[in-house]
């Protein structure tokens, strides 16, 4: 669960830029979430370095740790060039995003 308040309270306040940040981050989380299933897929470990290591820091700002936790699992088996078991954190990261996206969809 996201804290509304503290995400506001990282925005000055302001709900529309906080809004223009969730529509910003909606825009970019589709092609960078292609990216990261791509690379799991192809087993291309640079690929999924990259993109989790993307997604862990525009999570990040909406403080849901285990998302972040889960991207930074794929970065490491990204960075290790040992993608073997990123089918199952994928699942798991798909799963964690679209809490994230159903959060955000209460602001």
């Amino acid at each position: 669960m996201i804290d509304q308040a503290k995400l506001l309270s990282s925005v000055g306040g302001s709900l529309p830029v906080l809004r223009q940040l969730i529509a910003e981050f909606r825009q970019d989380a589709g092609p960078l979430m292609d990216e990261l299933a791509g690379g799991v897929a192809k087993n291309d470990a640079k690929a999924v370095h990259r993109a989790a290591h993307t997604f862990k820091g525009m999570v990040s700002f909406f403080g849901v740790a285990p998302l972040a936790e889960v991207a930074l699992h794929l970065e490491k088996m990204g960075a290790s060039g040992d993608c073997t078991q990123a089918d199952e954190k994928l699942v798991a990261f798909r799963r964690e995003l679209e809490r994230l996206q159903a959060d955000l969809d209460t602001i």
